[in-house]
């Protein structure tokens, strides 16, 4: 995976090969840069699937953040997140059907 953070797109890749490119909301500089593994998948992180964190959640190795849902989609394109990878929910559920752990991000 590879998040562009200029126009606020992750990319999953196989080789040179897009598989698929989501639209998502970053925290601007709060965003992380450098190369991260999914160390943990998680199914409704705040403990139901409507949560402010969505259904499902990505933890970035060695760090505090994650790609996870929102429960404000307005917000996904933009730089209001406090540094996490946020996404739509269909998006996300998608992106963590596809991944498995220990998957490169950068």
């Amino acid at each position: 995976m590879i998040v562009d953070k200029s126009n606020h797109r992750l990319a999953v890749v196989s080789g040179n090969v897009l598989l698929r490119n989501y639209k998502v909301g970053l925290g601007g500089d709060r965003t992380p840069e450098g190369s991260f593994v999914i160390s943990e998948k998680v199914r409704n992180p705040n403990g139901r699937s409507d949560g402010v964190f969505g259904s499902r959640g990505l933890a970035l190795s060695d760090s505090r953040y994650a790609i996870h849902g929102t429960d404000e989609p307005d917000s996904i394109g933009t730089d209001e997140s406090l540094g996490c990878i946020r996404m739509l929910q269909e998006d996300l559920e998608e992106l963590y059907d596809l991944i498995l752990r220990e998957q490169p991000l950068k």
